[in-house]
């Protein structure tokens, strides 16, 4: 029978630990709406009422 070798467990000091992971963000609110999609929906209807109006 062979004798198992196993060292002592080592104490780490704790400026070798790793940090803490950072804690999850969460986003509460509307997300702002851009205002190209505004000016590109005002654009296409008024292209739309000129196409209508034979323009």
């Amino acid at each position: 029978m062979v004798a198992e070798i196993i060292p002592p467990i080592t104490p780490v000091p704790t400026a070798c630990w790793l940090p803490e992971p950072a804690p999850v963000l969460v986003a509460i609110g509307n997300t702002p709406k851009d205002k190209r999609q505004r000016s590109h929906q005002y654009r296409s209807q008024a292209l739309a009422a000129g196409v209508q109006r034979g323009v």
